[in-house]
C-alpha cells in the first residue's frame, strides 16, 4: 500500500522556491484531490480516470494513482477548490417562474352539468284492474337483465363487455411486464460478462507496457533494485535529488538517515532519507524510528525509500507524522522525471 508522498522532485527546477508537492504511484483519488486540489475536468474509461489539471493529468486505476504526467514547464497553480453545490440562488429565474405560469394559464375543469330530470310518465286515462304477473323461476330473472342489455346494445350498435375482459387484460399486462425484467436482467449478466475479462486484459496490457517502458527506458526492474545494497541506493537517490536541484550532503552509513537535502543559502536541512534495502516490506516500527530521527534533528519533513515496499500500517503512520514514502514504482516514477541523457549517469552513481 502507497499513501500521499508529498514529494518536491517532480519539479525539475533549481531556482530556490518551494517543493512543489507530488503524489506517488498508488496513492488514492483523495490524497490527489488533498494535494492537487479539483481537476478542470475528468475522462473515465472502463476503470481507468483522468484527472486533467493545468500542469498536466494524474491518471488513476482502480481508484490508484498509476501515473502523473506533469510538465516541468508549466508555472505552478495554488490547488483549485471543491466547486460549491447548486442552490436556489443560482438556478435560472424563468425556470421558477414558469411552474405558476402555466399554473394561472391553465383553464379551470367546467363543473359537470346536472342530469335532466326524468319526465313523469303520463297517466293512464283508464284504470284497468291488475293482472297476475307469472313467478318465474330465479335463474330466469337474473339472465334477464344480461339479454336485455345485450338487446340494447345490438339496437345501438354497441358490443357488450365481457366481466373477464378486464382480467384478462391485467394478466397479459403481468406477463409482458416480467418478459421485459427478465430481459433486462439477462442484458446485465451479458454485459457484465463480457467486460469482465476486458478488463482483466487491459489491466495486464497496461502492466505489461509500463514495463517495456522501463526497459526502453534503461531503468533497473524493481526486482532488482531491490537486490540494490545501501550505499547503491542511496547514491542514486541523491543522484536524482540534485538533478531536482538540491543540495546533497551524504550521511556516514549506519545511521537511521542517510541523506540530507537542502536549498541554495539553506543552513538547516530541508528534508531528511532514509534508504532501506531489502525484499521484505518495512514495518511500521521502523517508520518511527525514522520520525524519532527527524524529531531530534528539527526537520520538518523525511522520505523513507524502500523497494520492498512497505507494511499493512506503514501508509496511515506516514500520513500523520510527515513521513513520505516511496516504493519501487515510487522510484520507477522519479526517474521517468530525470531527462534520458542524464539517466545512465545517474544510474551509475555508487
Amino acid at each position: 500500500m502507497v499513501a500521499l508522498a508529498a514529494l518536491a522532485l517532480a519539479t525539475g527546477r533549481a531556482e530556490e522556491e518551494a517543493p512543489r508537492p507530488f503524489v506517488a504511484v498508488g496513492a488514492t483519488k483523495q490524497d490527489v484531490l488533498r494535494v492537487y486540489g479539483w481537476p478542470s475536468g475528468t475522462a473515465v474509461t472502463g476503470t481507468r480516470e483522468i484527472l486533467n489539471y493545468p500542469q498536466g493529468q494524474v491518471i488513476l486505476e482502480n481508484g490508484r494513482v498509476e501515473r502523473v504526467t506533469f510538465s516541468k514547464d508549466v508555472p505552478w497553480t495554488p490547488p483549485r477548490p471543491k466547486p460549491p453545490p447548486p442552490t436556489a440562488s443560482t438556478r435560472k429565474p424563468g425556470a421558477a417562474a414558469t411552474e405558476p405560469a402555466a399554473a394561472e394559464a391553465a383553464p379551470a375543469a367546467p363543473p359537470p352539468e346536472a342530469a335532466p330530470a326524468a319526465e313523469p310518465a303520463p297517466m293512464p286515462s283508464v284504470v284497468e284492474p291488475v293482472k297476475p304477473q307469472p313467478v318465474e323461476p330465479a335463474a330466469t330473472v337474473a339472465a334477464a337483465p344480461a339479454v336485455k342489455a345485450g338487446a340494447r346494445g345490438a339496437d345501438t350498435g354497441d358490443t357488450a363487455v365481457s366481466p373477464a375482459a378486464p382480467a384478462l387484460w391485467s394478466a397479459w399486462q403481468l406477463v409482458v411486464a416480467a418478459l421485459a425484467v427478465g430481459a433486462l436482467a439477462a442484458a446485465l449478466v451479458l454485459l457484465w460478462v463480457w467486460r469482465k475479462p476486458r478488463t482483466r486484459k487491459a489491466k495486464s496490457t497496461l502492466i505489461i507496457a509500463d514495463r517495456i517502458d522501463a526497459a526502453a527506458g534503461g531503468m533497473p526492474s524493481i526486482a532488482e533494485m531491490r537486490d540494490w545494497p545501501r550505499e547503491k541506493l542511496r547514491a542514486v537517490v541523491a543522484a536524482l535529488a540534485e538533478s531536482d536541484g538540491y543540495l546533497v550532503h551524504l550521511r556516514p552509513l549506519g545511521g537511521d538517515m542517510d541523506v540530507e537535502l537542502r536549498r541554495k543559502q539553506e543552513e538547516k536541512p530541508r528534508v531528511l532519507v532514509c534508504c532501506l534495502p531489502g525484499r521484505d516490506p518495512v514495518p511500521m516500527r521502523r517508520l518511527r524510528d525514522v520520525f524519532g530521527s527527524l524529531v531530534a534533528d528539527g526537520v520538518a519533513q523525511g522520505w523513507v525509500v524502500a523497494p520492498g515496499g512497505f507494511g499493512p500500517e506503514a501508509a496511515a503512520y506516514a500520513e500523520s507524522h510527515r513521513l513520505a514514502l516511496v516504493n519501487g514504482d515510487g522510484l520507477h516514477a522519479l526517474m521517468r522525471e530525470v531527462p534520458p541523457v542524464l539517466l545512465p549517469a545517474v544510474l551509475a552513481r555508487t
